[in-house]
């Protein structure tokens, strides 16, 4: 959970971060983290933006707590 208001501006919360990009489309990246691409079906070709799908329903992410909505 992130709540703004635990970070006051005059306390110095310096952090670093280090992310990296994982390759989804490696066939064992994506088995391993269960990610099904699905870019072939005809319901994938009339899509013209990225979404996100969870047990087939179109899912995002809570920006505060990080899960699914």
């Amino acid at each position: 959970h992130f709540d703004a208001f635990a970070y006051p501006p005059e306390r110095d919360c310096t952090q670093v971060f280090l992310t990296w990009e994982l390759q989804i489309e490696n066939a064992v990246v994506s088995e391993v983290l269960q990610i099904e691409l699905d870019v072939t079906s005809a319901q994938a070709q009339g899509i013209n933006e990225p979404y996100l799908q969870r047990n087939g329903e179109h899912v995002t992410v809570d920006p505060v707590s990080g899960q699914w909505c």
